[in-house]
């Protein structure tokens, strides 16, 4: 089954969690969501601007959609109706990356301006701005039970981050950047992969050894 519509490069896909819809960001400033059984778009959805949806995902009760764009703004859409309810701006930058804590509480959101900041949907504001890095922000990721996030840069680095407090738990090197990072599904080990080369961590270890040339 083929699904035609977009009109530009398709940059971010994402299934909704019973997986009867999903939702495709394109580089035509808009988002569909679909109907996988017939494979019709239910909804097109734009940013008013002309550059690319980078990201989208589904929040984990599937009430919500998530956008954001090479600009600086985030978009928050009901699912069932396509009506937009919320537009988070306070990046400085294009935004490149948006993850929900499996919890649905939080977004985590990644940016060009270096940062990354957790939001607390149900207000539509900021909780914390993690700063760290020195170059663009390239992905996001929550651990399994939502306490932790992964920020990945263009500076060659992985930054764990303490998800209630914002606290550093430990900056990982990879020699070459890392383009992807994923959490092992018991939350006890990080993958990152960058060109030609797979990184594996134990997180434990890790944190530990980091809090402990700290002290």
């Amino acid at each position: 089954m083929a699904l035609n519509g977009h009109t530009g490069r398709i940059t971010s896909v994402a299934f909704s969690p019973d997986g009867k819809r999903l939702v495709s960001g394109s580089g035509d400033n808009g988002l569909k969501i679909w109907d996988v059984k017939d494979g019709k778009a239910l909804f097109t959805l734009y940013h008013q601007n002309e550059y690319d949806v980078t990201s989208v995902a589904f929040s984990p009760d599937g009430q919500y959609v998530v956008s954001a764009d090479g600009e600086n703004q985030i978009k928050v859409w009901e699912s069932s109706s396509g009506e937009e309810i919320k537009n988070l701006l306070e990046h400085d930058g294009a935004v490149s990356s948006i993850a929900f804590s499996p919890d649905g509480r939080h977004l985590a959101t990644g940016s060009w301006d270096d940062a990354v900041i957790v939001w607390d949907l149900v207000e539509g504001e900021s909780l914390s701005i993690l700063k760290g890095h020195s170059d663009d922000i390239v992905m996001v990721a929550f651990s399994p039970d939502s306490s932790i996030i992964a920020s990945a840069s263009e500076d060659k680095t992985i930054r764990l981050w303490d998800a209630q407090s914002g606290k550093t738990l430990t900056i990982l090197g990879h020699a070459k950047r890392s383009t992807c990072i994923a959490f092992s599904p018991d939350g006890k080990r990080l993958l990152a992969g960058g060109k030609e080369t797979l990184m594996l961590w134990r997180l434990e270890d890790v944190i530990e050894g980091f809090q402990n040339e700290k002290e």
